[in-house]
């Protein structure tokens, strides 16, 4: 499979300060990886270096074989909802449309075309002249996904698109990006435990420095630089013994 995204031993620093050190992975075209790790371990920085907004101390990054800034059309972003209350006035279509502004040269026709196509792929079409502040938190995420979705980007980022939502809202998500990852590569970052009914195939843990395992299972080592420890000194259970 082609490469969608390859991080070749990575490192940033602001100032003087690491915040990640030789992180190297490959995520195949259409794969699913799932970024977990603590607060202040460095998960905004790999975001953020995926999207070009910061360049590498050292190393290199590229996206579908190119550099970060060359490939901004091929990504769609949705950014973690930080503000629960807006007063706004903006329309649920007009948050979508904002999506199209890197899609040049498109009718109005076209335009309007696109954006409904994508909130009936989020499941919120009846929804379009709807204020985006009288929505859910759960609605406006999928907003979000689909103003991320609606040029149609190879790959897909999320920051914490399950945060604040409840359940339903969850599980709604995660179906959607389920069938979101039939076409695009989709690079999660989550603190949610239970990622059970997503098709992940790859997983990165990151706390300075980048663990990257392909398959759904989080490895000794990840549980190790969680702990801050070695995997020698992991607690063992008792069969082990």
């Amino acid at each position: 499979m082609p490469v969608a995204v390859e991080f070749n031993t990575v490192s940033f620093a602001y100032e003087q300060s690491m915040v990640l050190k030789e992180a190297s992975l490959e995520l195949a075209e259409k794969g699913f990886l799932l970024v977990l790790g603590p607060n202040g371990g460095g998960k905004t920085t790999f975001a953020k270096l995926l999207l070009g907004l910061v360049q590498p101390t050292s190393g290199s990054v590229k996206l579908f074989d190119r550099q970060p800034h060359s490939a901004l059309a091929d990504i769609g972003y949705v950014p973690q909802i930080t503000v629960t209350h807006s007063r706004l006035p903006i329309r649920v279509f007009d948050v979508v449309n904002l999506g199209l502004y890197k899609c040049k040269g498109l009718s109005r026709a076209k335009r309007r075309q696109k954006v409904m196509n994508a909130l009936q792929t989020v499941g919120l079409l009846a929804l379009a002249k709807r204020a985006f502040n009288g929505l859910s938190g759960g609605e406006r995420q999928r907003v979000l996904i689909a103003r991320a979705l609606v040029s149609s980007p190879r790959l897909i980022l999320l920051d914490e698109p399950t945060a604040n939502v409840d359940a339903k809202s969850k599980e709604q998500i995660y179906q959607l990006l389920s069938h979101l990852n039939e076409h695009a590569t989709i690079v999660l970052i989550t603190h949610d435990p239970d990622t059970s009914a997503l098709p992940v195939s790859d997983i990165a843990f990151i706390n300075r420095q980048v663990i990257h395992h392909k398959g759904r299972e989080l490895t000794d080592k990840m549980l190790a630089l969680s702990l801050g420890t070695t995997i020698e000194q992991l607690p063992r259970c008792a069969n082990d013994y």
